[in-house]
């Protein structure tokens, strides 16, 4: 069984989705009490609209994300394409052009934006504007976690098949 794909979405996949997926694997990982989330059959990952492909999150949002115990070292940016919007289970965007953006490609993906209101690029910002974004981005998870633990439970109720009867 494949795993279920929990997908953040911003616009470069270099600062605000690469911290959104590193605080929801971080969230989910303690939830489940994993280390490895496809245990549980979960795949946590990002991806950017119009995102170059390769780089690394910028050096601000791994230092605010460090702040925060997270390690954005290893992050290599990707750009959104039609498979991984179809085979993903939920889809997070930061603001509302990008569900439009996604909407226009493929109208029936399950999106929402992550947060209560769109969450600001801070790219090219001080770090007054990253911290910003963090806080957005950890409050958006927050909120999105009780839809991102039931996605895990029900991947786990599958895994373990249908109740035998004694």
């Amino acid at each position: 069984m494949l795993p279920a794909t929990i997908l953040f979405v911003c616009t470069g996949n270099i600062c605000r989705s690469p911290l959104a997926e590193a605080v929801a694997r971080q969230v989910l990982s303690a939830h489940f009490r994993v280390s490895d989330l496809s245990t549980v059959g979960l795949h946590v990952a990002s991806a950017g609209t119009h995102g170059l492909t390769s780089h690394p999150a910028t050096t601000k949002m791994q230092t605010v994300a460090a702040e925060i115990g997270l390690d954005l070292s290893g992050h290599r940016s990707a750009q959104l394409n039609s498979n991984m919007m179809q085979e993903a289970s939920l889809i997070y965007a930061m603001e509302t052009d990008q569900i439009a953006w996604l909407r226009s490609h493929h109208p029936d993906i399950p999106v929402a934006l992550l947060g209560r209101t769109a969450i600001d690029d801070p790219y090219g910002s001080g770090l007054t504007e990253y911290r910003l974004a963090r806080r957005e981005i950890v409050a958006g998870v927050r909120l999105r976690t009780p839809a991102m633990i039931a996605l895990g439970a029900d991947m786990i109720r599958r895994r373990q098949g249908p109740l035998e009867h004694a």
